[in-house]
């Protein structure tokens, strides 16, 4: 009895390990496809061998397999079933009917049996509230909008270095431009914190049906400032114009801007410097035209004087100079200016009645008594 009971305790033994080391072996799954009518997207007629064209990919994480066509060429009906491990479901054929090219998703929950379909469908729109990304508010027609997959399952729609506002926004997923399908069903929000750049990518899964969207702030070298001049053709300056095209350079990056010019005749000239260009005057005059704000004003030249965004047509900085070269300097962080540039000579001359002591007379044609500059701004002639 002894010897009887040791075997029966080893060979109970020796099933238990049995067990153990079967059940630490994976269990092979057979696959799951998609049986149907339509050879095109199955393979074949109701085919259930499994291949490239009908096998299901389970979704990482999920109990759901799908199958995914993307812009493939449809007419008519078409039925289907899924064949999981034999055993098709649902237990009625699976239709639907659309020709043209669409994309199509086939989905199966393994974990209840339930199949389903999205699409077939042609396009998916992001259509929202944030318009200085998506152009128009809630514009599910607008193909500027249209996402893109690389799956068939995961649409994305990016936007990469554009400006953004702090806000609280919301938006949908729209199919074919129209609202008869959208997801979710109550708008998705999101909120942005900052004002600045940044990436923004709106994504969705047709298999799960999530919607989401990342904003991500960018680190961006601020835009290089663009700083105008326009003034009287005689100044070299081709003329006042609210969309000027002379740019103001700083190629030593001091902080300081400049343009030269030829005047080709002495004068008093007008001009202003602009720090953008104007759709027309009244927006050129009271966003970009820096200048005086108290009328046409004289400046001296070669001394920095302060200067200010004008708001409105005010008037011209005047400055008078003789014939030759000309520079503008324009500081626009200290917001002051100068003109670089040589006075006219000025030549006065005696003119009288008596021609014995006054040898021009009155004649504006003749200058033979022409006054001496004694260089303390006096000026003197001796009959």
């Amino acid at each position: 009895m002894k010897k009887m009971k040791m075997l029966s305790t080893t060979a109970f033994r020796l099933m238990a390990l049995m067990l153990c080391l079967a059940a630490s072996v994976p269990q092979l799954h057979a696959d799951v496809v998609v049986a149907g009518s339509n050879t095109s997207l199955f393979g074949g007629n109701w085919d259930t061998t499994p291949s490239s064209t009908n096998r299901m990919t389970q979704l990482d994480g999920t109990n759901y397999y799908y199958l995914a066509k993307t812009n493939v060429t449809l007419s008519g009906t078409t039925e289907w079933k899924v064949v999981d491990n034999g055993s098709w479901y649902p237990g009625s054929n699976m239709s639907f009917n659309a020709s043209g090219t669409r994309s199509i998703v086939f989905i199966y929950d393994k974990s209840s049996h339930n199949v389903s379909n999205f699409g077939p469908f042609q396009t998916l729109t992001v259509a929202g509230s944030q318009t200085e990304i998506l152009g128009s508010s809630w514009g599910q027609t607008d193909s500027n909008n249209d996402m893109s997959t690389t799956d068939g399952i995961n649409y994305t729609l990016s936007f990469t270095d554009v400006h953004v506002t702090a806000n609280n926004y919301e938006f949908k997923v729209v199919q074919d431009h129209a609202w008869t399908y959208a997801w979710p069903s109550s708008n998705k929000t999101y909120s942005i914190g900052f004002t600045g750049t940044a990436d923004v990518t709106f994504t969705f899964n047709v298999v799960t049906k999530d919607v989401s969207v990342t904003v991500t702030e960018k680190s961006v070298t601020p835009p290089t400032p663009h700083y105008y001049i326009t003034g009287d053709n005689g100044l070299g300056l081709n003329g006042f114009t609210y969309q000027p095209t002379l740019e103001l350079t700083d190629p030593d990056e001091d902080g300081t801007y400049t343009y030269t010019s030829t005047v080709t005749a002495d004068g008093t000239y007008n001009f202003v410097f602009a720090n953008g260009q104007g759709s027309d005057w009244n927006n050129f005059n009271s966003t970009y035209r820096i200048g005086p704000t108290n009328g046409d004003t004289a400046v001296p030249l070669n001394t920095y004087q302060n200067t200010q965004l004008a708001g409105g047509d005010n008037g011209a900085y005047q400055v008078t100079v003789a014939a030759g070269t000309v520079t503008f300097h324009f500081n626009p962080t200290a917001m002051t200016f100068m003109v670089e540039g040589t006075a006219p000579v000025i030549n006065y001359f005696v003119k009288g009645a008596d021609t014995s002591i006054f040898p021009d007379g009155w004649s504006t044609s003749d200058n033979n008594a022409q006054m001496t500059d004694n260089g303390d701004g006096t000026y003197s002639w001796t009959s």
